[in-house]
């Protein structure tokens, strides 16, 4: 037992003389990640012109009223800032949507302000692509909400007669059914009656930049690895061979490596969350971390990233090609956990993939220490994450180092 609590000392010291090293490596890699956080912010959240958007409409109604108002809704600044309308005839308009140059073909019949008042209810024809896009859908979404509207109208209308005509008043319901058209016509064209406004985000509900320096410490991680790659293959087969017959097998040195790596980072990230909180007691950041939250999330953190580092190294005979397997693999776990570009940007079958990825239960976990929470289900998950990697770490250092399971 001495023996074996003095080889994970051994260990310990070995990784921990490293960290002036990995502060070199933090400080340059930081750079890196926070280029990368800046560029994809940007792109995923630049302005675009969404005048793109083209709509034909046909108006074979002469009235006067149809005109004016198709005349209001196609000048209206908050439409014509999304939707370019174009008045054609019926025919052009199917050609052009036949050939996919618009985004939706509007036919309004002649006589159709007429059949509102007398009941007869011509409908207006709105033709769609065969392949709905997201405009088209939200135009089906609001032709459902003007054909209600419509609906509401001319029952109120009729009601309206009906009473008047029961009560021998049936003069002064002329009068009456304007007040009432004018009251519908007001809600219709109130877009604050029809709209409300939600903020959405790629990133759920953590901002765009606190998202992006979680990813980043993510990557930073992972990625401060490399610097680890000579320590962890310095045992030759002998050495491990000599550390067997001290009653030191593969178990003690996969865990001892995941330990001591484990350590080392948590030394790096746990400092830099006390020295964020020691910024934030003298008023010089406005950054509020919880120690508690802190304290449990960066430990599962630095657990599951030890565990990749040290089982993609043990796959590694030589220092460059443990570097560039590392490099790759981190950076492709990155990618699918929504590092670079969120999650919900990627298929579903990334998505499928990421929930067994350890970069996501690193990210998770890292959002809710900026979030100041504590997700019992999240730390579980990064548990069971690192006790695969180990177990697989004990697999690989038995197979190709010639060391034993005991």
């Amino acid at each position: 037992m001495k023996q074996l609590i003095l080889f994970y000392k051994l260990e310990c010291k070995r990784i921990i003389k490293l960290i002036p090293h990995i502060l070199a490596g933090a400080i340059a890699l930081s750079l890196v990640a926070g280029a990368i956080a800046f560029c994809a912010g940007k792109m995923i959240y630049i302005n675009k012109n969404d005048a793109n958007v083209s709509i034909a409409y046909s108006l074979e109604d002469e009235n006067r009223m149809t005109g004016m108002i198709v005349g209001m809704l196609t000048g209206s600044d908050s439409i014509s800032s999304v939707c370019n309308f174009i008045q054609t005839t019926e025919k052009e308009s199917a050609e052009l949507l036949a050939d996919n140059q618009i985004m939706a073909a509007i036919t309004i019949p002649a006589g159709f302000m007429n059949s509102l008042m007398s009941g007869k209810n011509y409908s207006i024809q709105i033709s769609l692509p065969v392949r709905l896009s997201i405009y088209s859908i939200i135009l089906v979404e609001l032709t459902k909400a003007v054909e209600n509207i419509l609906d509401s109208a001319q029952a109120g209308v009729y009601t309206l007669y009906d009473f008047y005509k029961e009560q021998n008043v049936l003069e002064y319901e002329k009068e009456a059914n304007l007040a009432l058209n004018s009251i519908y016509l007001t809600k219709a064209l109130d877009r604050s009656s029809t709209f409300q406004t939600h903020t959405v985000s790629a990133t759920g509900a953590v901002p765009v930049k606190e998202y992006y320096i979680c990813t980043g410490v993510v990557m930073l991680i992972l990625m401060l690895g490399t610097t680890f790659i000579h320590t962890l293959q310095s045992n030759s087969r002998i050495t491990n061979l000599k550390l067997y017959q001290a009653g030191i097998g593969s178990r003690h040195i996969a865990l001892s490596k995941i330990l001591s790596v484990a350590l080392a980072l948590f030394i790096l990230l746990f400092g830099s969350v006390l020295l964020f909180i020691l910024l934030n007691a003298l008023n010089i950041l406005s950054v509020t971390v919880h120690l508690t939250a802190a304290l449990f999330n960066t430990a599962a953190v630095c657990l599951c990233a030890a565990g990749v580092i040290v089982f993609i190294i043990s796959l590694t005979s030589g220092r460059t090609g443990g570097m560039l397997l590392l490099f790759i693999v981190a950076a492709v776990m990155c990618f699918i956990s929504g590092c670079f570009v969120p999650e919900l940007f990627l298929p579903d079958v990334l998505k499928e993939i990421s929930n067994y990825l350890p970069s996501t239960h690193m990210l998770r976990l890292m959002t809710d220490m900026i979030q100041n929470q504590i997700s019992v289900f999240h730390l579980l998950t990064a548990l069971c994450s690192g006790i695969c990697l180990y177990l697989f770490t004990v697999l690989s250092l038995y197979i190709r180092k010639g060391a034993r399971l005991i």
